[in-house]
């Protein structure tokens, strides 16, 4: 297997572990946590779990990691916050909602990992992430609306916005991408 399929093969599997621990502990109804600081403590979760990922394949210090959790913490408190707030005001099918959901969600999550990645970790064209990260939250949560939030398909949904993701990272980022067997740690 190529470093770039395995890459998003352990995307994949990061991002379904990410997004179920933080559904369990935050965010989603049911979780340990709710409100803000489980919004925050969901983003946090799938943070996590991505940037482990990406640290075998991008060559990322522990401030750079950590922006990227701080990122995808603020990232998703702000999506979720503003998401409930106003999708269902401009749609009221679920898949609708759902829809104008992800378009926010995917703005506020990829803004928040873009602006990491142009500042922090120097990749240029950065900015090329925030329609990537719309168009996978937008499938992702009008599948998650579709289901009613249900623990069960949580996995479905990660690895539904992590392949739009994962594809799309090393092709936008390839001059940064590196074999995890040449990593100098």
């Amino acid at each position: 297997m190529n470093s770039k399929t395995r890459f998003l093969m352990d995307w994949l599997a990061a991002n379904a572990i990410g997004f179920l621990i933080g559904s369990l502990l935050g965010a989603t109804d049911n979780g340990l946590v709710d409100g803000i600081a489980g919004d925050v403590l969901f983003g946090a979760c799938f943070g996590v779990a991505q940037v482990l990922v990406l640290s075998r394949y991008f060559l990322l210090s522990r401030w750079q990691m950590g922006f990227w959790v701080l990122a995808c913490a603020l990232g998703f408190l702000f999506g979720a916050r503003l998401g409930a707030r106003f999708s269902f005001a401009f749609a009221s099918e679920r898949v609708a909602i759902g829809t104008v959901f992800g378009l926010i969600m995917g703005t506020c999550v990829g803004l928040s990992q873009a602006a990491v990645m142009r500042f922090s970790w120097k990749f240029p064209h950065a900015y090329l992430w925030i329609p990537v990260n719309i168009v996978a939250w937008v499938l992702g949560e009008s599948l998650a609306f579709r289901v009613s939030f249900s623990h069960a398909f949580v996995p479905l949904v990660a690895i539904l916005i992590g392949a739009v993701q994962g594809m799309i990272l090393v092709r936008l980022f390839p001059a940064q991408f590196v074999q995890p067997d040449l990593r100098h740690d």
